[in-house]
């Protein structure tokens, strides 16, 4: 960081640009992220340094993005996307499901950069980002029961303290239990297949079900004390 004192040495110009070469160089080693995955499932992509990547002068498609996906190793699938917004916020969806958020902030410097990146990827995909991002979660398919009780294919447990348990699908998340209702969760009746000898009855789910209580125990030992 060029601190103020430095910045009064010298003549008016020779100052003015020392800072400008001192922060464009700045602005290029600063670019530093950490990748995080989010609660439902995104990506987010934070920038660590103080003067991150400047936001495009004309910013019309995802293809102006290029160079800022590039650098965090990201692929502009659909570069003719059209980007919507305000200057404080940018997204556009590509040909692969995703949406892209683009989040601004006022650098230092006077200049409007990127704060972060948010992906918010197709279903599969977050499935199995929470799956992997989290100990308490799990992912589970019709392969892992002798009945598969479920109407959807794919679907993660996941066990939230108090022993909240869900299940989450690439529509929405279902409670397994009676501590898991809120008004965010849905009813599993919602995604249970009718029994084929039972009119009027659901498959049980018994099995999945101790399977979550299984990750409850499994992130109590994770986050007990040594």
């Amino acid at each position: 960081m060029v601190s103020g004192k430095k910045w009064m040495y010298g003549a008016a110009g020779a100052m003015a640009a020392t800072v400008a070469i001192v922060l464009l160089l700045q602005r290029e080693t600063d670019a530093g992220f950490v990748l995080s995955i989010t609660e439902n499932g995104d990506e987010l992509y934070r920038f660590t340094g103080v003067l991150t990547p400047s936001l495009p002068g004309e910013v019309e498609t995802a293809g102006d993005f290029g160079e800022l996906l590039e650098l965090l190793e990201l692929k502009v699938v659909t570069p003719g996307a059209a980007v919507s917004g305000t200057a404080e916020s940018l997204s556009w969806r590509d040909d692969h499901n995703r949406e892209i958020h683009i989040g601004t902030k006022l650098c230092p410097d006077g200049v409007r950069c990127v704060d972060q990146v948010r992906v918010h990827p197709d279903a599969a995909r977050r499935l199995d980002n929470i799956a992997s991002a989290f100990d308490n979660a799990r992912l589970v398919t019709p392969e892992d029961y002798k009945t598969w009780p479920f109407t959807v294919e794919r679907a993660v447990l996941r066990c939230l303290p108090p022993k909240r348990l869900t299940l989450i699908s690439g529509d929405g998340v279902y409670a397994l239990n009676t501590p898991a209702r809120s008004p965010q969760s849905q009813d599993i009746a919602g995604v249970l297949k009718d029994h084929p000898l039972r009119a009027g009855e659901k498959l049980s789910y018994g099995p999945v079900f101790f399977d979550a209580i299984a990750l409850c125990e499994t992130v109590a030992t994770s986050t007990g004390p040594d």
